[in-house]
């Protein structure tokens, strides 16, 4: 595809882990822009603030940039990541590609699927066969490559009603709302907060401390 990648490093909780290995990825977007997120004490306000962060990403981008590719900065992905998520757009013919990556504090992969109960709220359903290039509703925001019309066409927030919902899985459910296509690659192995994610669904995770 004839594309204009921005790359944005989005700094959360300033474990700067990524950069340590930056030099290494390849292919590169045609542009890199870092922004720092200020860590608040307060849980609400700090994922407010994660939120903030992200939307002012979408200030920095050339006018020219076809899609976004979001990074946080304490993953360790495969240096060739990128690649892998341009070809995986192709063949799915989707709007978002992104990574399966487990929350550090909770210790659950952020990958679901999302069904409604009989009240009409939306929770998180677990998703069975994690292998191979899934179509899924929500997913979390560690490291996904975005269509920029897709990017622009919604708001991070978060949810002051629905606990289930933070700001990852409020923004794909909001584009998968909107009838954006969403898939996860369940073959990338990634690392996030010492947890593990091998590739497939079989090996467990471990923690292995960075």
């Amino acid at each position: 595809m004839n594309e204009k990648i921005c790359g944005l490093v989005l700094s959360v909780y300033r474990d700067r882990t990524f950069f340590k290995y930056l030099p290494k990825i390849n292919p590169k977007p045609d542009i890199f822009i870092i922004r720092n997120t200020k860590p608040l004490l307060a849980v609400k306000d700090q994922l407010q603030s994660i939120a903030d962060g992200y939307n002012k990403c979408r200030l920095f981008a050339p006018d020219d940039t076809t899609h976004y590719w979001i990074v946080e900065d304490d993953c360790i992905l495969p240096t060739d990541v990128l690649q892998t998520l341009k070809n995986d757009m192709i063949k799915a013919n989707c709007d978002v590609v992104t990574v399966p990556v487990y929350n550090r504090f909770a210790k659950h992969l952020m990958v679901w699927n999302l069904q409604k109960t009989i009240h009409g709220e939306l929770y998180k359903k677990d998703i069975i066969d994690k292998t191979g290039l899934k179509q899924v509703d929500v997913s979390s925001l560690n490291c996904f490559l975005i269509k920029k019309d897709v990017f622009l066409s919604e708001y991070f927030s978060i949810s002051n009603h629905n606990k289930e919902l933070y700001v990852d899985t409020l923004f794909f459910a909001r584009l998968r709302k909107k009838g954006f296509t969403v898939y996860c690659n369940f073959n990338v192995r990634t690392e996030h907060g010492g947890l593990v994610w091998f590739g497939h669904e079989n090996e467990k995770n471990s923690s292995i401390g960075m």
